[in-house]
C-alpha cells in the first residue's frame, strides 16, 4: 500500500532509529503537503501527526495513523518491540498523552 506521511512521523521514527519499518510496512512512502498529497496520489493510508492536520484529514474521510500506529502495526508484524520504542519515543519531545500510551502497553502487554 502507498503511504503519505508528513515530516514528523517520519523525524522520530529517525530519532528512535526505527524508521526502516515504514517501508517494510508500507513499501512506497510520499511526504509532500500530506493532506494534499494523499488526495492526489491516491494513497491507502495519511500518516500524521499534527491534530489540525488529523482532523482535517478525517473530516475528509481519509484513513489516518501517526507515529504510535505504525509503531503498533509495526509490532504486530513482529517488526519491532512496541514497548522498548515507545520508551525511546518518549526520551524525544514528541508529546501523546498518557492515555494512548497506557492503551498500547495494555494492548501488547501478553505479547
Amino acid at each position: 500500500m502507498q503511504a503519505v506521511s508528513n515530516t514528523s512521523p517520519i523525524n522520530y521514527l529517525l530519532q528512535i532509529n526505527e524508521i526502516g519499518i515504514l517501508q517494510n510496512l508500507y513499501g512506497r512512502i510520499v511526504v509532500p503537503h500530506a493532506v494534499i498529497a494523499f488526495e492526489e496520489i491516491g494513497a491507502g493510508l495519511l500518516i500524521i501527526d499534527e491534530r489540525a492536520g488529523r482532523t482535517e484529514a478525517k473530516n475528509r474521510g481519509l484513513l489516518v495513523t501517526g507515529t504510535s500506529g505504525v509503531l503498533e502495526k509495526a509490532a504486530n508484524l513482529g517488526l519491532v518491540n512496541l514497548a522498548q520504542a515507545v520508551s525511546r519515543l518518549l526520551a524525544t519531545n514528541f508529546r501523546i498523552r498518557r492515555n494512548i500510551v497506557e492503551t498500547l502497553a495494555k494492548r501488547h502487554e501478553s505479547r
